[in-house]
């Protein structure tokens, strides 16, 4: 950001002001000051809990991320949602009946889904449902025109925005989920333990809902894990792509603006949610293996 060329000066001031003007405007907000000392203030200030104001709006940063989370929470906890709640029987029954043409179309799909570009499916998205059939609006979270509508209507409507953005993370997160389902069902169906039960009769719906899937659980639990900063960091290009007004959007605005403190408070809170995400699976590994213990 700092490499980049131009700063917040550029965007806020007029191009026919004075350099002394720009200066001031620079020594005002410590821009002229070298990176690591600014690096050192922020940090301190954001030790303490402030993590400034916005160079172009004046806003704090605090209140600009919490205006901005719900929406982003919305988008991306429905998508990751809707992701586990669809790729874990299909992972689940495409690992179980590895070899058929069920495992090997579902496969095929995933790769296909793995491999196509989020902004191009997004863009592809828009021009089939909202341009060419206008079924679905093509941007925006909520239309201008239903603010005073009842409550109903307003999530109605806001289910309506969701579609295209929620499908375009849906296909290509369930690649990738799919396949870690299958293989850790693959691995766990080769144990020992389970041809046993397979000899003692037990049911192969029971063995593999039950007993299979239970131990297949734990290399899923760090990928959810690792998954949940992405409910920050992936929403960059989804919500610029739809015009979803969450984090991601404001995170594209401060880039483009030069608005470090947006841009590091928006980074540190992708950083927390690392933390938080790998302690929550620590936590889930001790629920789902008993020979797993926490230790405080």
């Amino acid at each position: 950001m700092k490499l980049a060329p131009g700063d917040p000066a550029s965007f806020l001031m007029d191009p026919q002001m004075k350099p002394e003007a720009r200066e001031q405007f620079r020594r005002d907000w410590g821009l002229d000051e070298p990176i690591p000392l600014q690096y050192a203030k922020w940090l301190n200030q954001a030790v303490n809990g402030n993590l400034g104001y916005s160079l172009i709006s004046h806003q704090p940063v605090s209140d600009a991320i919490a205006d901005r989370l719900p929406a982003t929470l919305l988008l991306m906890g429905v998508s990751f949602a809707l992701i586990l709640i669809i790729s874990l029987p299909l992972g689940v029954w495409s690992g179980a009946k590895k070899g058929s043409v069920f495992d090997r179309i579902t496969m095929l799909t995933s790769f296909v889904g793995f491999s196509i570009p989020t902004f191009w499916l997004g863009l592809v998205l828009i021009l089939i449902f909202s341009v060419k059939l206008n079924w679905l609006p093509t941007s925006g979270m909520q239309d201008p025109m239903l603010t005073d509508a009842a409550l109903p209507q307003k999530i109605a409507d806001i289910a309506k925005h969701m579609v295209l953005p929620v499908l375009t993370i849906v296909i290509g997160g369930l690649a990738g989920l799919t396949r870690y389902h299958r293989f850790g069902t693959i691995q766990v169906l080769s144990q020992e333990y389970i041809l046993a039960a397979r000899a003692r009769g037990i049911p192969e719906w029971r063995i593999l809902y039950i007993h299979a899937l239970k131990n297949a659980a734990l290399p899923l639990i760090t990928i959810m894990g690792i998954q949940l900063p992405a409910l920050v960091g992936g929403s960059f290009v989804i919500e610029s792509i739809f015009g979803w007004p969450g984090l991601g959007q404001l995170g594209i605005s401060a880039v483009f603006a030069r608005d470090y403190p947006i841009l590091m408070g928006i980074l540190m809170m992708s950083s927390m949610l690392i933390v938080v995400g790998n302690l929550a699976a620590d936590f889930c590994y001790a629920k789902v293996d008993p020979r797993i213990r926490t230790r405080i």
